[in-house]
């Protein structure tokens, strides 16, 4: 006779179902994700710890390391940052001759000593005569077990978040080396004529690459779209005059952030940049990116272990600023962080509000975002100058909220605002 199902097991049962109601309620922008799976995510997450650290190396029929290009034709410099650079590159579909499927392919730099000169470990691991490749940074490990979790949970391809396809180590080569410094020069010039007086330079693991490195690469599906970002920076306000589109991407913000934390995950980096816009542009949608520093919550509301100074101070809410609360936050507080840094980038974004200075050390240490006044509890920001009032007055709720928002209420007031103003969701 089989014993009786043990309590932990039981509570476990009862939290996948809450999970599953949850996500039900975002269904009418997203499909709610898959909630078959027999395993705990306990073991899900057990998996995206092992996988994510093995990683193999394309090698050809000879045992040879096989160059980036025998994969990839290069197409387009999509970003980089601290822990690497993304790149668009299309291949063949598996079992297919004819078909090509495009991927968003981010280099992850090593962690290798400096180059001292000839002779230098460097040198020795990146030699392609046998050496083994440099080891990632435990962030990179990180963003890949977020990727292969989200994917183990049930988030799928179709879903407000960048999802996973493959990881593995290559040779970056000569064609790859190449394209990678002709994107780095445009992106330099760019910038001069975009006059960003204090331009985001590539990091200096880029400038040791050589043909022979072996590198660690995440392949992820390529979905076409527009940062917020990049719009901000071409002075693009408020994107679209239509209220309409608009007021979709409000409540398809809202509605990827209460998907993510459905699942009990935490960005802990929204921003403009983090937020691409997909079209179609008569009804469009938002796709989280960049899930590199975000973490897992517990299923209750103790102290979280998410919670911590990590990603952008521009959009911290007021309270991560302080290090005293983040250091007490619980589930509520770091979930209402991102809520705050949701409405904020959505604020900067519709007014085109973009300082060439971004990044610079005083928006870093949070000071101009301080000086701001609409962050002050009480004050009068003015959202989507001359918008509807509808859209002002959800923004302001939440900016201004006096308790830590949670993304289901964020949502229900995006959602009211689309009854407000007529338009289905």
């Amino acid at each position: 006779m089989k014993s009786a199902k043990t309590s932990s097991e039981q509570q476990r049962l009862l939290e996948r179902q809450r999970r599953q109601q949850e996500r039900s309620q975002y269904q009418g922008v997203y499909a709610s994700p898959s909630n078959s799976k027999s395993e705990s995510e306990n073991s899900a997450f057990d998996r995206a710890y092992h996988e994510a650290r093995t990683f193999e190396i394309l090698k050809d029929s000879s045992g040879h390391a096989v160059p980036l290009d025998r994969r990839y034709q290069f197409l387009q410099l999509l970003g980089f940052g601290s822990y690497g650079i993304v790149f668009k590159g299309k291949r063949p579909t598996p079992g297919s001759s004819n078909d090509t499927a495009v991927y968003a392919v981010k280099m992850l730099f090593s962690e290798r000593p400096v180059r001292t000169g000839s002779g230098s470990a460097y040198d020795n691991i990146n030699s392609g005569s046998g050496g083994d490749p440099a080891p990632v940074s435990q962030s990179a490990y990180r963003e890949l077990e977020n990727l292969i979790y989200l994917r183990e949970v049930g988030a799928r391809e179709h879903d407000p978040v960048v999802s996973y396809s493959s990881h593995f180590i290559a040779q970056v080569g000569d064609s790859a080396l190449k394209f990678l410094r002709a994107a780095k020069t445009r992106y330099d010039e760019q910038q001069r004529i975009l006059g960003v007086g204090n331009p985001r330079k590539f990091p200096s693991p880029f400038y040791s690459l050589t043909p022979a490195s072996l590198e660690h690469f995440i392949e992820m599906n390529f979905v076409e779209g527009t940062t917020m970002f990049d719009f901000m920076q071409k002075g693009a306000a408020g994107y679209m005059s239509s209220l309409r589109v608009n007021a979709y991407i409000v409540y398809s913000s809202f509605a990827a952030l209460a998907f993510l934390h459905a699942l009990d995950f935490i960005h802990r980096d929204i921003k403009p940049s983090n937020l691409q816009l997909l079209p179609p542009i008569s009804n469009p949608r938002v796709l989280i990116l960049d899930v590199g520093l975000g973490c897992f919550t517990s299923s209750d509301n103790s102290r979280d272990t998410c919670a911590g100074s990590v990603g952008t101070p521009v959009y911290f809410a007021p309270e991560r600023l302080n290090r005293q609360s983040a250091s007490t936050a619980t589930k509520a507080d770091i979930i209402w962080y991102d809520v705050y840094a949701m409405a904020l980038s959505l604020h900067d974004w519709s007014l085109g509000d973009f300082d060439p200075d971004y990044g610079s050390p005083a928006q870093k240490a949070g000071v101009y975002r301080l000086a701001k006044p609409y962050i002050v509890r009480g004050a009068s920001p003015q959202f989507f100058r001359g918008g509807p009032p509808a859209i002002e007055h959800l923004m302001s709720t939440v900016l201004q909220s006096q308790h830590p928002m949670q993304s289901d209420e964020a949502l229900a007031l995006a959602q009211n605002m689309m009854l407000a103003l007529h338009l289905p969701y």
